[in-house]
């Protein structure tokens, strides 16, 4: 671009620095939580630094390479930092308040990934849905997705967030999985995900979900999307209770959250519930089936039955917006139920007793 008053060599320069400052993705690995840095190092030559990724809500972070600028260079750039900051808040205002309407195709600022789908994308309040194919922007899943975000915000009575959550709609199973192996290798293979990535010079994290035109991409975009809505707004979501209200909140709103399918594992003699023991799960990888279903079990219990079980956790979500530890939930949850355990086999066996004995409900 030009500067004023100043001759095209200055902008030569701003636009070098430009290409030199983009991160490139290299490999990732378990390293600790919320912090980047970058370690310096000769122009055009790779150097490692730890970035910080959640994947459906748990902490995984990336090992990546970046280029970074000679001391010069940064001070050709720091000369015209003023300018760079004054267009950048100009450009922000412009989205400060932004309205968020129903569902239309519109030209968005962001760019797509490389490799993910881009050629179309479709607007829905705080989502941009990035296609391939033509998607009828009126289908009933874009208000339903639209009215999640406000049933969420609602339930839980958090405040609502403007910070964009990208969905990437791959047109089928074979290019989703293609574009995952190669972009995030080191995750497993499921249907959907959603990745929360901090962003080059900091600030507040990209969130994005990643999934396919499949037979089961509503509830799987529910779910994801949940994810994305909590870390909008929270500091951090421990991974029993992301995954609960992911699991609660993918379920139609009509169904108050009920989970057929779950409540007849959960109901078998051998299962022994212990949140205790859930709170202390920080990995992915121990959470299982059992774990998903323990999880869903206890959001229900807190969110349908009485007023001082929701507190506790409506409380306990407040305090994750500001604080990212603000340590166990069961001892809130013991303030309303003498055992907590035993009020949660109690509401289940009280949900099984209103449905038909038989019915389920796809997970």
């Amino acid at each position: 671009w030009a500067i004023p008053g100043r001759d095209n060599q200055h902008s030569r320069n701003l636009a070098k620095l430009r290409r030199h400052g983009i991160m490139r993705e290299h490999r990732r690995d378990a390293v600790p939580y919320f912090f980047t840095r970058f370690t310096p190092c000769q122009v055009d030559s790779p150097c490692n630094f730890p970035t910080i990724r959640l994947t459906c809500g748990r902490a995984q972070s990336g090992l990546g390479c970046a280029w970074l600028v000679t001391e010069e260079q940064m001070r050709t750039l720091s000369r015209y930092s003023w300018l760079i900051v004054c267009c950048a808040s100009l450009l922000a205002g412009c989205e400060l308040f932004p309205h968020f309407g129903g569902a239309k195709n519109e030209k968005v600022e962001k760019e797509p990934l490389p490799g993910a789908p881009g050629k179309y994308n479709i607007r829905v309040s705080q989502f941009i849905f990035f296609h391939d194919v033509p998607i009828n922007a009126n289908l009933p899943i874009f208000k339903d997705l639209s009215n999640l975000r406000e049933q969420v915000y609602r339930d839980l009575r958090l405040p609502p967030s403007d910070t964009l959550i990208s969905v990437y709609l791959f047109e089928d199973k074979a290019r989703y999985e293609k574009f995952m192996h190669a972009k995030h290798p080191e995750l497993p293979d499921r249907r959907a995900f959603f990745v929360a990535q901090a962003r080059r010079m900091g600030g507040v994290e990209e969130l994005m979900v990643y999934t396919y035109l499949g037979d089961r991409i509503h509830q799987d975009l529910r779910h994801e999307l949940t994810h994305a809505i909590l870390h909008s707004t929270l500091k951090n979501v421990p991974i029993w209770l992301d995954e609960g209200l992911a699991e609660y909140f993918e379920i139609p709103t009509v169904q108050n959250g009920f989970n057929a399918a779950h409540l007849d594992q959960l109901r078998k003699p051998a299962v022994r519930l212990d949140l205790e023991r859930l709170e202390r799960l920080e990995l992915v990888n121990q959470m299982t089936p059992a774990e998903y279903r323990e999880s869903w079990a206890w959001v229900h219990l807190m969110l349908r039955t009485s007023p001082q079980a929701k507190q506790a956790l409506l409380s306990y979500l407040q305090d994750l917006r500001t604080n990212p530890n603000p340590g166990p939930l069961r001892p809130r949850l013991a303030t309303a139920f003498a055992s907590p355990e035993g009020a949660l086999q109690s509401h289940l066996a009280e949900l099984e007793r209103r449905v038909p004995r038989g019915a389920t409900a796809k997970r």
